[in-house]
């Protein structure tokens, strides 16, 4: 009935299946604390301590495990720290939780939570399947590593000021979908395998960083921000999904971006929502979806651009860029596509495309100096060509 004031070392042990609670709040342990049982395994283990708290290589807790201290890090080592049942990691305000041991097995619910204020960074590790609590509030970074991530349904999300890197170890997914979820920082995914999925919903505005997708990727911005892509390369083996309200942009342009399947850009809400801009960089060849439909400016870079069959085909009020590497292709040739701003075509670092269709709807007015090596096809209600300093359009049309 009382406080622990312990200048050394301090150690713990009880008997198989027993358990140690040393939960007065005012206990100061300075040295190293370790909890063990004489034989087999502890049962609950709680702690408290005003000082910041280092749990030890190879805890290993049948039942409950509850910290509480000005900052939680762990040993280095091979074991890392095992909890059957929930584990609870409380600090102080700004202060950090770094749980990083690979070889963790957390298999019960896990949460993490600042006494007042906001948590620091978050570090988490898990050898099992992760669940994020509902309501989790890092002011810092937040950094997860399991065998799959997912969070808990709730009002509230996860809110993360700093970056957010979240990787799933074997053919696992991440799903992060909850509407509520608010990640200022730029998000970076990891996964690997055939079902290796990552599916992330922002409230807000979301810039993706550097991410490895094994399958499918879905992204969506729910009502307030647009989609970004400043914090590197996106590398997706499956499918792409990228969704924003009405009226908000998506630009998924890293200069190394890699999107192997399909790509498809979604604006939510039914009647006639539309995006605004759209900028995507690909360095592989790119099919546009059908029904893509742009109220502002489109711009594509590309190996090569080519358009999925459909009976809507593109439609963009405002300019369209279409970019390729040099001796690369473009077609453009479903006849509902509607390019109603300025068109432009170009090959990369001054080279030339290829060959080029495009069908468009309306008049198409040509840029002046266009260059294509291949052949030129094109069908426009009404075709010209802009004025300028070349005059003229250049095809080379291949012996």
């Amino acid at each position: 009935a009382g406080s622990l004031t312990v200048t050394g070392d301090s150690s713990f042990t009880v008997d198989n299946g027993q358990s140690i609670s040393v939960d007065d709040a005012a206990n100061e342990f300075t040295g190293a604390v370790t909890f063990a049982a004489s034989a087999g395994q502890l049962n609950n283990v709680t702690v408290v301590d005003t000082t910041a708290l280092e749990l030890q290589d190879g805890l290993n807790v049948g039942g409950a495990l509850d910290v509480t201290a000005a900052g939680i890090s762990q040993a280095a080592g091979a074991s890392g720290v095992a909890v059957t049942g929930s584990a609870d990691f409380t600090v102080g305000d700004g202060e950090s939780i770094i749980l990083g041991n690979t070889n963790n097995t957390l298999a019960g619910a896990v949460t993490f939570t600042a006494s007042t204020g906001l948590l620091g960074d978050v570090t988490v590790a898990d050898t099992t399947a992760l669940e994020l609590q509902d309501d989790l509030d890092v002011g810092g970074s937040l950094v997860v590593t399991a065998a799959g991530i997912s969070q808990a349904a709730g009002l509230n999300g996860i809110a993360v000021t700093g970056t957010s890197d979240f990787t799933a170890t074997g053919d696992t997914a991440i799903d992060l979908t909850n509407s509520a979820n608010d990640f200022t920082g730029s998000v970076l995914l990891s996964t690997t395998g055939t079902t290796g999925d990552a599916s992330v919903t922002d409230a807000n505005e979301i810039d993706l960083g550097t991410s490895t997708v094994g399958n499918n990727l879905v992204v969506e911005a729910v009502t307030a921000g647009d989609i970004t892509n400043t914090g590197g390369s996106l590398t997706v083996t499956g499918d792409s999904s990228f969704t924003v309200d009405d009226g908000r942009s998506i630009s998924v342009d890293d200069t190394a971006n890699a999107f192997t399947g399909t790509v498809e850009f979604a604006v939510s809400g039914g009647g006639v929502a539309q995006l605004n801009n759209v900028t995507i960089v690909d360095t592989t060849a790119l099919e546009l979806q059908d029904d893509l439909d742009v109220g502002g400016a489109l711009n594509v870079t590309a190996a090569g651009i080519a358009q999925a069959a459909g009976a809507n085909g593109i439609s963009v009020d405002g300019s369209s860029d279409f970019t390729v590497g040099n001796g690369q292709s473009i077609t453009l040739d479903n006849t509902n596509n509607t390019l109603t701003g300025a068109v432009t075509f170009a090959a990369s670092s001054g080279g030339q495309i290829n060959d080029l269709t495009v069908v468009d709807s309306t008049a198409l007015q040509l840029q002046d100096g266009l260059d294509v090596g291949g052949a030129l096809n094109v069908t426009a209600a009404g075709i010209t060509q802009a004025a300028g300093a070349n005059g003229e359009v250049f095809v080379k049309m291949r012996e």
